[in-house]
């Protein structure tokens, strides 16, 4: 008899316009927030941006542990940039785990917006 193990993939997935102490009240960026397994080793996401959204581009940024302030986010290299409207993106992973998202908004010098 075969034995089958299954890894679930869980995602943590957050949208920040940056975080509060370090860049002022920070404003959730997109609604209708999403993650989604979507084959072996990809994830899904998907969001809906205001009308009033002006970037220039999102970077997206992932790591195994959650990001909750501005350091965290400073520490990682983007794993995509995307156009400015782009309202989904797939994530292809190296290995099942947990993994932690965050979407922040860059002005056209590429410098993380302050909300």
């Amino acid at each position: 008899m075969k034995k089958i193990f299954c890894t679930a993939i869980f995602i943590f997935f957050s949208f920040f316009s940056v975080f509060s102490q370090e860049f002022n009240q920070a404003r959730p960026l997109a609604k209708a927030i999403s993650a989604k397994k979507a084959g072996i080793n990809k994830i899904s996401l998907s969001w809906t941006l205001p009308k009033e959204f002006n970037a220039a581009s999102i970077a997206v940024f992932r790591d195994t542990k959650q990001i909750s302030t501005v350091t965290s986010i400073l520490s990682l290299k983007p794993v995509a940039e995307l156009p400015a409207k782009t309202t989904k993106y797939t994530d292809v992973l190296e290995r099942y785990g947990e993994y932690f998202y965050a979407l922040i908004p860059r002005d056209r010098n590429g410098t993380l917006i302050k909300s």
